[in-house]
């Protein structure tokens, strides 16, 4: 299916939901790049559910690898059109609450993931995210796509969230080279096209990336 608006790609955007007037979902690019680390980089997310034998420890050298990978997959994500990273904000005062995101991770298969810092837990955000993401994989333009999502079966709140949409899980260890062990549930073949219809509200700036 081809991506409904090229606007996606070549434009900054602004997100709402009527269902979550409190929220905001923001294009994450080099030009903001700060906000989206601060999450991945933040104390409440060092150390993941299920995750106890990672270094997740946040020191200079780790960040300035996160970062080059981050401007990498900007990169790629222009050039194939194939990935979104996406920052939750606090419509009220700009707050970060979280970051997401929704690529190809490798050939027609795609991802979507969601971090979220932990005073937006238990709030409604991640849901709200997880509906912005599912409908942004739409707009990927790669045609037969497959969207999965995965998570540590530790992660109680991730996997009750996966049940609330009606996702079948499955037992599945995903290693990733230099990362290690990153999911041991799945849901795979999440049917994407669902979420087409979802209201939503976009607004399209000038890009700004760096």
């Amino acid at each position: 299916m081809p991506p409904t608006d090229p606007r996606f790609f070549t434009q900054d955007w602004t997100i709402t939901l009527p269902s979550h007037p409190h929220l905001r979902f923001t294009r994450a690019h080099p030009g903001n790049h700060d906000a989206w680390l601060d999450v991945a980089s933040h104390p409440d997310n060092n150390k993941p559910p299920g995750w106890p034998s990672q270094d997740l420890n946040w020191n200079d050298e780790r960040k300035a690898k996160t970062t080059a990978r981050f401007l990498e997959k900007w990169t790629g994500f222009q050039d194939k059109r194939n990935g979104f990273d996406v920052l939750v904000l606090n419509a009220a005062d700009g707050k970060i609450l979280g970051n997401g995101q929704a690529h190809e991770v490798r050939p027609l298969q795609g991802n979507i993931g969601i971090e979220l810092m932990a005073d937006a837990r238990g709030r409604g955000v991640g849901k709200a995210l997880f509906m912005v993401l599912l409908r942004l994989s739409n707009e990927l333009d790669v045609s037969g796509l497959k969207v999965s999502a995965g998570t540590m079966k530790a992660n109680v709140a991730m996997r009750r969230l996966a049940k609330g949409f009606g996702l079948v899980e499955t037992e599945e260890v995903i290693d990733i080279p230099g990362r290690g062990v990153v999911a041991e549930v799945c849901w795979n073949d999440i049917e994407k096209e669902k979420w087409m219809d979802l209201e939503w509200v976009v607004e399209f700036t000038e890009l700004v990336s760096v």
